[in-house]
């Protein structure tokens, strides 16, 4: 929980600061990795009574996540986003050994759960859509 609380204070940092806490420039790829997510938590979020619906979204939210960290790797002055795509990745992990571990979370823990990684991911969203443009 100790994680989750200084992730959220970091993100709230790096919402407040804008642009000047990226030194990379704006990628549409990284912005549609981000969008991608956030339509898939979306789809999980409408599911969350289903939990063979909410694991299967979780499988394609891990791709996702992944790829979000490894392309964001390989952008030269783009540390602070990639730091953040590991930390999504984190989450999203922690959300998958949930569901399989074999006990299916409450229907309150995949709402809260999907409700905080949409958040961290909107936030996320707006600080790169401030990057400087080429």
């Amino acid at each position: 929980m100790n994680h989750l609380k200084s992730f959220i204070v970091a993100l709230a940092f790096l919402f407040n600061t804008g642009c000047s806490t990226f030194g990379a420039y704006f990628d549409n790829n990284e912005y549609a990795a981000l969008a991608q997510m956030e339509t898939t938590i979306e789809s999980m979020h409408d599911n969350c009574g289903r939990p063979d619906k909410v694991i299967a979204g979780i499988g394609l939210l891990q791709y996702e996540a992944n790829y979000l960290y490894v392309y964001s790797s390989h952008l030269k002055y783009n540390t602070e986003m990639h730091d953040i795509a590991g930390r999504i990745r984190e989450q999203v992990t922690e959300l998958s050994k949930r569901y399989n571990d074999g006990k299916i979370p409450s229907e309150a823990y995949c709402s809260l759960k999907l409700n905080m990684l949409g958040n961290i991911i909107n936030v996320t969203m707006d600080a790169v859509a401030t990057q400087r443009r080429t």
